[in-house]
């Protein structure tokens, strides 16, 4: 994408359940999707190449109810690459969600509109070590901007997050996130609650389309071959439909194997 644009993409008559789509914009790569999508929907997303950054609208009065949507954002320095995952943000009708990358390689998050909540995680890529962090429903107010401060040299383990209630411009609150526990479900490859349709039409995008990887990966080993492959697929499917063994339980004891 080209610096110092403003490109605004209108979308509609999608053929599929889920939308994806991916955008180099500067040193930042944004992926947007939607893991639940209909037909008579209208998608909007605006992104200004000024500043990176991607705004989310619910202009849809025709569906009248708030979306789900998840946001990757890959920040790229010249010795690291920083990768927020934004993910179950929900937007309801009339209002939109901004994401900016910040000059110190940080995530803001401005939410013009209802109280919301999101799912975080964040990666540190090109260090000595590649560092995770993973949190669960931060809540974001009415009207308020969040500010993802990652600096593992400082925090260690944790994230610093500022807060602008009233979007003022100035962070009068901060909140220090410990890194949690990643805890997963075998076979909950999408990372959502349950295990079922949905997770083989992820794990089929993930295999044959190249897209987001099972989060933690292990979840989309099911058959516990130490791999994910089109037999993964199938032993999702045989479970599902057919009551066949549980997803990392190939012998049938109803012990887990992997």
């Amino acid at each position: 994408m080209e610096r110092n644009t403003r490109w605004t993409f209108d979308m509609t008559d999608f053929q599929e359940v889920q939308f994806e789509m991916n955008v180099l914009c500067d040193s930042t790569v944004f992926r947007y999707k939607r893991p639940s999508i209909a037909s008579s929907e209208t998608e909007r997303v605006i992104l200004a190449g000024n500043d990176s950054s991607i705004y989310v609208l619910n202009e849809d009065a025709a569906v009248r109810a708030p979306k789900m949507y998840d946001l990757t954002t890959i920040a790229v320095a010249p010795d690291s690459e920083i990768v927020f995952g934004i993910q179950d943000m929900t937007v309801s009708e009339g209002d939109s969600v901004a994401h900016s990358i910040t000059s110190e390689s940080g995530l803001k998050i401005d939410n013009y509109g209802n109280a919301t909540h999101y799912n975080l995680r964040v990666y540190l890529v090109g260090s000595e070590s590649d560092t995770l962090f993973h949190h669960q429903q931060i809540e974001i107010a009415s009207d308020c901007s969040h500010k993802l401060i990652p600096d593992w040299r400082v925090y260690e383990d944790s994230l610093l997050l500022m807060v602008d209630q009233g979007m003022t411009g100035v962070f009068t609150d901060s909140i220090m996130l410990s890194n949690e526990p990643m805890p997963f479900i075998c076979g909950n490859t999408d990372a959502r609650e349950g295990v079922d349709i949905d997770d083989v039409v992820y794990l089929i995008a993930y295999v044959f389309q190249g897209a987001s990887e099972p989060f933690p990966v292990e979840a989309g080993d099911v058959n516990c071959s130490g791999g994910i492959d089109i037999d993964d697929i199938v032993y999702l499917i045989n479970f599902i439909f057919q009551s066949g063994y549980l997803p990392c339980d190939p012998n049938g004891d109803g012990e887990r194997d992997c």
